[in-house]
C-alpha cells in the first residue's frame, strides 16, 4: 500500500431498512468491522484512521443552543445507531492508544448533498445545525487526515452558525475546520 496515508471508515447504516435489519446493520458495520479495519490499517503499515461518527451521540442531551454541545459533553444517547457509533469510537480510541495507529473521529450531524439541501431548507431555517453540506464533510475528512495527532481525537462537525446546538470550537481551532456552506445557502 505504498503511498496510502489514511484510512477512512465512512459507514454509515441505512436507516430505511425494516428496523431488525438495521439494528442487525448497525451492530455489523459500527462495531464488529471496526477492529478488523484497524487490525488491516496497521498491518498495511498506515498510521492514521478516521472513523465516522455522529452527533446522535447527543440526541438526548438538552436542546440548548445558549450552552452549545462540545466533544467535553458527555454523550447522552438513545437507539442502536448513536449506542453502536458510540461504541466502535470507543473502540477505535482504545485501539489508538495502544498501538502506532493514531486515529480522529468525526462526529457529523446529518450529512447530504447539494440536491437535499435545498430540499430541506425550510428545515434548516428554525434548526442549522441539523444538516451539514457535504463539501464541508468532504473538507473535514481532508483536514483530519493530516492532522498530526498522537493517539486519539474526536472533533464536531456541523455548519458554522450561532446559535448552534453543537460547539464546533475545537474542529475550528485544531483541524482549521471552516464551514462554507451556511444553513441559509439555498
Amino acid at each position: 500500500m505504498a503511498g496510502v496515508e489514511a484510512v477512512v471508515h465512512l459507514v454509515m447504516a441505512n436507516d430505511l431498512a425494516p428496523t431488525h435489519i438495521f439494528e442487525r446493520s448497525c451492530w455489523t458495520l459500527h462495531v464488529k468491522t471496526v477492529r478488523g479495519v484497524l487490525e488491516a490499517t496497521e498491518a498495511a503499515g498506515i498510521n492514521r484512521l478516521v472513523y465516522t461518527s455522529t452527533l446522535s451521540l447527543y440526541d438526548t442531551a438538552p436542546q440548548d443552543v445558549t450552552n452549545p454541545i462540545s466533544e467535553a459533553t458527555p454523550p447522552k444517547m438513545d437507539g442502536t445507531y448513536a449506542v453502536t457509533k458510540y461504541l466502535g469510537e470507543e473502540i477505535v480510541r482504545l485501539y489508538a492508544h495502544d498501538h502506532p495507529v493514531s486515529a480522529v473521529s468525526l462526529r457529523l450531524t446529518g450529512p447530504i448533498g447539494q440536491d437535499r439541501w435545498k430540499e430541506h431548507a425550510e428545515i434548516r431555517k428554525t434548526h442549522p445545525w441539523v444538516f451539514t453540506h457535504m463539501d464541508d464533510v468532504a473538507e473535514a475528512y481532508r483536514l483530519a487526515m493530516t492532522h498530526p495527532t498522537e493517539t486519539f481525537e474526536a472533533f464536531h462537525i456541523a455548519p458554522d452558525v450561532s446559535p448552534s446546538r453543537y460547539d464546533i470550537t475545537k474542529a475550528k481551532e485544531v483541524l482549521r475546520y471552516r464551514g462554507k456552506f451556511p444553513p441559509s445557502v439555498a
